[in-house]
């Protein structure tokens, strides 16, 4: 974005000290202002993404932090854990149940 601001800057700077077609100008100014949009829009996308990554991460953090805490053998019920590995449970039409964990993996019950 810095260099197609400064190509902005340098084709101001080249109309106002030599002659040429206003016309010429101003498709020129288009297309960087164009190409400056599409950098605009790139890095936006990427910060976005680097957002979602760094939430994903904390909670993947949590997610180990709290696994380590826990015993090797659950010998009770532990609701702290199920909702700690427990995506999503979806009750289907025919009243069966799924439940996806966070690893992705789906069980039927």
């Amino acid at each position: 974005m810095a260099v197609v601001s400064e190509l902005m800057q340098a084709h101001i700077k080249k109309n106002a000290s030599v002659a040429q077609s206003q016309e010429a100008y101003a498709q020129e100014a288009e297309r960087i202002e164009k190409r400056y949009n599409a950098a605009l829009e790139h890095y936006t996308a990427l910060e976005t993404e680097k957002e979602k990554r760094m939430r994903k991460s904390k909670e993947i953090g949590a997610f180990i932090t709290t696994l380590k805490k826990q015993p090797l053998t659950v010998p009770e019920w532990n609701e702290r854990l199920w909702i700690t590995l427990l995506d999503t449970a979806t009750v289907q039409r025919d009243g069966k149940i799924v439940f996806r964990f966070k690893s992705g993996v789906d069980i039927i019950a």
